[in-house]
């Protein structure tokens, strides 16, 4: 049990900066917006000119990295790479979604 607690706190961290580097390029151009802000504002219809930016976007990397190593330390319980893979597949699009929803109903009831 701690193995996993381990991995996923290892996980976390190693996303998380990763995010943060890739989701600094977008503070200063607020022309594009990383595909997790367009799928908020698509989706969720969630107005980004009523939000503080860059909260959005280390609510974002929080979210997603938490996301990430939920999905590979679930994955992680099972030995067989085929079964990883397929638990993986069919754990990333209703979490990142179920997620994602979580962010618009904080961002459009919070402010």
């Amino acid at each position: 049990m701690i193995k996993y607690i381990e991995l996923f706190i290892l996980i976390f961290i190693i996303v998380f900066i990763i995010y943060k580097l890739i989701l600094r390029k977008f503070i200063k151009t607020k022309n594009k917006y990383p595909m997790e802000i367009v799928l908020l504002m698509n989706i969720y219809k969630l107005d980004i000119k009523k939000v503080n930016y860059k909260k959005l976007l280390n609510t974002v990397a929080i979210v997603s990295s938490i996301d990430i190593a939920l999905i590979v330390s679930v994955a992680g319980i099972f030995r067989e790479g085929y079964l990883q893979l397929i638990l993986s597949l069919c754990l990333i699009i209703p979490i990142l979604l179920f997620s994602y929803y979580l962010i618009s109903i904080y961002y459009k009831k919070g402010k």
